[in-house]
């Protein structure tokens, strides 16, 4: 089992480590992201957001002057025939629907597809986690990005991330999640635990390793700690469920699993992987 505290983080008093403790007694720390790294990776991803409203905009602009090109105003009048006036009102319509729905949607699709980070967060190595340490879901998503709007209103979010410790805007408050920012290494003192080596070909293939996250990988390793002392069948069951799991929060079809044992060893060593140490 595993459970979630809080931790002072020593390098700052208005802010907190997240803190996972496996059954070992062994601590796992989600830096929490503080006010900086956030408000860069929303300027990234607001930038993004508004190259492509310009680009919606201008694919508007283009589309109503080459319908005026093809179908001209009658002449000796200025009157706009009406199949263009339909058009650029269609265009104009739609375009205002999809930067509607872009501003809204565009966190929460990314939030889902890549498990918590949108391009600027992903860019700043943080990311969005329920206040438990599950990644997060459809409804935690749709809630605190409903909000988003209130935090950026006078830049309300930015004076409550101020005064919380762990960085929470409104819409973090009201969706229960926090910032985190992305475990750079695994920690030394997991290395005892005799985690089956796995081929390189299937480390490298794993299938989208960017979703595996610490938790997905505190599960595994704390299995492969017991599965000796376990009774066969017993620990065949739980290695297939596991693995069955992992595998539908990873979009990994189950024909595709295979032997259940020998995938999550794969899992586990392409977290590693992707968490050593940088140069």
């Amino acid at each position: 089992m595993l459970w979630l505290c809080h931790s002072t983080n020593r390098r700052s008093f208005l802010q907190e480590d997240y803190t996972l403790l496996t059954p070992e007694n062994v601590e796992l720390r989600y830096p929490v992201a503080g006010v900086g790294s956030r408000l860069i990776a929303a300027t990234i991803d607001y930038t993004v957001l508004f190259i492509g409203e310009m680009v919606i905009v201008s694919a508007i602009v283009f589309i109503v002057r080459l319908l005026e090109h093809f179908f001209p105003a009658a002449p000796n009048t200025d009157q706009t025939p009406m199949m263009v006036a339909l058009a650029a009102f269609g265009s104009v319509g739609l375009g205002v629907l999809l930067i509607f729905f872009g501003w809204w949607g565009y966190f929460v699709l990314f939030e889902l597809l890549w498990n918590g980070q949108s391009p600027g967060k992903r860019l700043l190595g943080i990311r969005v986690v329920r206040a438990d340490g599950q990644s997060v879901g459809a409804s935690t998503s749709l809630v605190r990005n409903l909000l988003r709007a209130v935090d950026v209103f006078l830049l309300l979010g930015v004076l409550v991330m101020l005064l919380d410790r762990s960085s929470r805007r409104l819409g973090d408050f009201a969706g229960g999640s926090l910032v985190v920012r992305e475990p750079r290494l695994v920690a030394s003192g997991l290395s005892a635990v005799a985690i089956p080596p796995a081929p390189r070909e299937r480390i490298d293939r794993f299938p989208n390793p960017d979703r595996l996250t610490m938790q997905h990988y505190i599960l595994v390793r704390d299995y492969f700690a017991r599965w000796d002392r376990m009774p066969r069948e017993r620990a065949d069951a739980l290695a297939a469920d596991l693995a069955r799991r992992l595998a539908r929060a990873l979009d990994v079809p189950l024909g595709d699993v295979g032997d259940a044992n020998d995938f999550l060893a794969a899992a586990a060593r392409a977290f590693e992987a992707r968490h050593q140490p940088r140069e």
